[in-house]
């Protein structure tokens, strides 16, 4: 008799559990759904998932206040090299298709220079460097491609 009870007892708990096979099954379907809406996001999406990623990459180092995919828009707060505390650059990448070429972005690189007055003044950027940064990301873009099997 008390073998009975203690069966079902126990029978009883497993329906508390927070991780029966239904809240299993549950929490399943809300990572199947978030990945089907992720996927819908990137399917209207004007950016190359390999130009996006590339370009988050290349730009990790520096502070990141937006990145919109569905937007096609990645900017930058100001970054102050450690070796030069006196310049400052920002940098706003925009993306006008989803194919995976340099004409599918635009990269504008902002530098400014700190005066003896402490005020920032706007310079023109070099070429060399936001040229860099474009050839950075483009072939890390390739890379990621042809990582992904997806040739």
């Amino acid at each position: 008799m008390l073998l009975i009870l203690a069966t079902l007892a126990l029978g009883a708990c497993a329906s508390l559990n927070p991780f029966s096979d239904s809240d299993a099954e549950f929490v399943e379907s809300q990572r199947v759904a978030a990945r089907e809406q992720q996927q819908a996001v990137s399917a209207r999406s004007v950016v190359n998932p390999f130009l996006w990623t590339a370009s988050l990459e290349t730009l990790g180092f520096l502070p990141i206040t937006e990145a919109s995919e569905s937007e096609g828009r990645i900017r930058t707060e100001w970054y102050v090299p450690a070796a030069a505390p006196t310049e400052r650059f920002r940098v706003n990448v925009t993306f006008t298709s989803r194919s995976l070429s340099p004409d599918a972005f635009s990269l504008g690189l902002i530098r400014q220079e700190l005066r003896g007055t402490g005020q920032w003044i706007d310079l023109p950027a070099t070429d060399k460097v936001r040229t860099n940064l474009e050839e950075t990301i483009l072939f890390r873009a390739l890379q990621l491609r042809q990582e992904s099997g997806l040739l």
